[in-house]
């Protein structure tokens, strides 16, 4: 459950927040679930990373949601793995994006993050 929040941040289906800032941006899609994680996780850490934590929300209030199934072909969710160059160094580089606790926990075995919600 979606912890309750001052202002509505996201939208399900086709709305998204427009502002001219967000209109220069890509756009956002999410898996529903996945964007509901991300929101709890913002809303846990925000007295100690008030910065991240609106970020986050504010990339969340932009987003498209869709269920799993029905995700464009091709979008970025949760444990999917990108390549990317940097264009100034000309260097690849692999990431997979993993939740903030999944990343520790792949690193060292041990779950811990800064982002992390208390379990």
């Amino acid at each position: 459950m979606i912890a309750p929040r001052r202002r509505p941040f996201f939208h399900s289906g086709s709305e998204t927040m427009a502002s001219s800032k967000a209109a220069r941006r890509p756009p956002v899609h999410m898996i529903d679930s996945e964007a509901e994680c991300l929101s709890n996780l913002a809303l846990a850490v925000e007295d100690r990373l008030p910065d991240v934590a609106e970020l986050l929300l504010g990339e969340i209030s932009r987003a498209v949601l869709h269920k799993a199934a029905r995700m464009p072909p091709g979008t970025v969710t949760m444990h999917s793995h990108v390549t990317f160059t940097d264009e100034a160094s000309d260097r690849e580089y692999r990431y997979q994006l993993v939740f903030p606790k999944d990343a520790m926990l792949q690193r060292t075995g041990f779950r811990s993050s800064h982002l992390s919600a208390p379990d």
